[in-house]
């Protein structure tokens, strides 16, 4: 049995929205499984799969263990991040603008999106070697 066109276009909607770091649905998982059970029966090597994917393996993130070090970071902290970025142009006008919006949401305890908790992370590493935090 080869998998059908609609098997083949749910593959495709899975890989993209991993790729992306999007949320499943529950008919893609239900779909994504059926597919892994197929590949499982007719014993296809995802080992070997694996090693043709010109694909890195990415790290997986934490966003609860980010958001709770941002979180410990104190306003006078924020202020000497933005300064630094905004004076050596080391983070661009969107790093600094999403760094605000997290800093406004981490004051009254709202949610903050997995995209915005990377930018700011990735803006903190840009940085560590001038700033500490």
């Amino acid at each position: 049995m080869v998998l059908t066109k609609v098997k083949v276009n749910f593959a495709y909607s899975i890989f993209n929205k991993l790729h992306n770091r999007r949320k499943l649905t529950d008919i893609e998982i239900k779909n994504g499984n059926e597919i892994i059970e197929y590949f499982v029966k007719e014993k296809i090597d995802f080992k070997k799969i694996s090693d043709l994917s010109s694909l890195k393996d990415v790290e997986l993130l934490d966003p609860l263990k980010i958001y709770n070090r941002l979180k410990k970071i104190s306003s006078d902290d924020w202020k000497k991040i933005i300064s630094f970025g905004e004076q050596t142009r080391k983070l661009t006008y969107n790093e600094i603008s999403v760094i605000k919006t997290v800093i406004n949401k981490l004051k009254v305890k709202d949610q903050v999106d997995l995209k915005r908790l990377q930018i700011v992370e990735k803006s903190l590493d840009k940085i560590k070697k001038f700033i500490k935090v």
